[in-house]
């Protein structure tokens, strides 16, 4: 397990947003989109929480490999807690869905791909975050450092695979982190939705 759950790896790392950037690319666009991460955090959570995993539709080799990919997203994260906010003005659907998503939806659902659409929206922010993720991102750091929360998803997904629910009158605060981590999924999609037109050339490229 050691290998499996290691708390800190260096290839996850970020060493400014250019390659926190590449990482959310990688993340939401070649492996899957938010509703895929969501999904896997949800069966994790399931896990945690007692309920049996669902592995007839994700194999536990599958669920240890997106746990482990969801390091990426936590790492990427904390370089973009400086990105300027927009207003409720500027908000259209590029700043919710990416060129890739709204593609994808346009071409699988022609006639209702709005539909689609609305399934990439945030289901977990609030109107303030949403127009403004990086606060959600600071708010998130203010709770846990870097290095905790790579510890505390380490130990979910360890904990996922358990035949018994590891809660022991912890309830509130393990639903807390979750919900935390569904929210910095969708504050990261929307970071990389607002940037994706565009290859950032240097970190100036995400500020306000």
């Amino acid at each position: 397990m050691e290998n499996t759950f290691s708390t800190l790896y260096q290839e996850y790392r970020c060493k400014n947003q250019n390659q926190a950037f590449d990482t959310l690319k990688y993340i939401f666009n070649d492996v899957g989109d938010p509703k895929y991460w969501i999904r896997k955090i949800k069966i994790i959570q399931e896990g945690v929480f007692g309920i049996n995993a669902e592995f007839n539709s994700c194999s536990p080799d599958s669920l240890i490999y997106a746990g482990q990919l969801f390091l990426k997203v936590i790492y990427a994260s904390h370089h973009f807690q400086q990105v300027g906010p927009i207003s409720k003005t500027e908000l259209d659907w590029k700043h919710l869905v990416c060129p890739w998503n709204d593609a994808r939806a346009k071409r699988n659902q022609e006639g209702s791909s709005l539909f689609q659409l609305l399934d990439y929206c945030p289901k977990s922010l609030s109107l303030k975050q949403i127009l403004d993720p990086a606060s959600f991102i600071q708010d998130f750091y203010s709770v846990s450092t870097l290095k905790e929360w790579v510890c505390r998803w380490n130990q979910f997904r360890e904990y996922a695979f358990y035949q018994y629910s590891m809660m022991d009158g912890d309830e509130g605060s393990y639903l807390f982190d979750f919900e935390y981590l569904y929210k910095l999924t969708e504050a990261c999609y929307l970071i990389y939705a607002r940037h994706a037109q565009a290859t950032p050339k240097d970190p100036s490229t995400f500020a306000s």
